[in-house]
């Protein structure tokens, strides 16, 4: 995180009470057929969300009853074919208690679609919102703790594995059922891979959580550190602690970093 200043410091920004959420799920737009993917699942036109490329539906498989979630993703946003093979390739790749799992991939002439295990639970935003209309307005720390922990197992797995996420944020954290205990890490649609000399220079992410490197373009894997710090602070503020009005006003507050106006007393 940003270090601590002594030096003084500019007006405080108003902090920003409530977290925008990033995507708005079309619930309009309807599932096209495909073939081998209707053959094996019965999918529901109902929207759960939406990723970086694509709307996300329930399904179930015909054989075995198991309910999961199919992504589909329209060829017109597929640009670069080698970047949805590479998100593919992850999820195929990853494997963890903590990230959610791919079942299947299928294809047809409008769409590619991605079926991977269903997390009921629906998203750490949607608890976090929950968290700041009770009295206490917030996770406890403990409560935050256990969640922080699953995040960071399965984020110190995947830079063992040379894969770095690049959009943790609230709506990218599933919960796997209605308890609302467990989480899963989903949409690696920006994820890549890093190599040990080469620092990455594609400016990703969301605002909010954006590392201030990324807006420099070179960065590494501790950028989605970066990232897990500002959710474990709305975890336990119910606000960001680099808001704005703007983008470009949120990233100059990234870029300035944590300052001791960053944490108020009531906090």
């Amino acid at each position: 995180m940003g270090a601590l200043s002594s030096r003084e410091e500019p007006p405080p920004t108003p902090r920003t009470t409530r977290v925008r959420r990033t995507h708005d799920a079309d619930s309009q737009r309807r599932l096209s057929a495909a073939g081998s993917l209707e053959a094996r699942y019965e999918v529901d036109p109902k929207v759960l969300g939406r990723g970086h490329y694509g709307v996300v539906r329930s399904c179930v498989n015909r054989a075995t009853g198991e309910r999961c979630a199919v992504k589909a993703i329209p060829r017109t946003k597929v640009n670069r074919p080698e970047v949805l093979q590479r998100e593919i390739g992850i999820l195929r790749h990853l494997k963890h208690p903590h990230i959610v799992e791919i079942r299947d991939v299928f294809e047809d002439r409008m769409y590619v679609y991605i079926v991977t295990e269903l997390c009921a639970g629906g998203e750490l935003f949607d608890a976090i919102i929950a968290k700041t209309e009770t009295q206490e307005g917030h996770y406890s720390e403990r409560d935050a703790a256990t969640l922080i922990a699953q995040m960071l197992s399965a984020l110190k797995y995947c830079h063992s594995e040379n894969v770095v996420h690049r959009d943790l944020k609230p709506e990218n954290f599933l919960f796997i059922s209605e308890k609302r205990e467990t989480l899963k890490i989903i949409d690696f649609g920006l994820a890549t891979e890093e190599h040990c000399s080469d620092p990455l220079r594609t400016r990703v992410g969301t605002p909010y959580y954006i590392a201030p490197e990324v807006l420099k373009k070179a960065y590494t894997s501790q950028c989605d550190l970066w990232s897990l710090g500002v959710v474990s602070y709305i975890l336990m503020c119910g606000y960001p602690p680099f808001g704005g009005d703007s983008d470009a006003e949120i990233f100059r507050n990234v870029r300035r970093g944590l300052t001791r106006a960053s944490f108020p007393d009531e906090d």
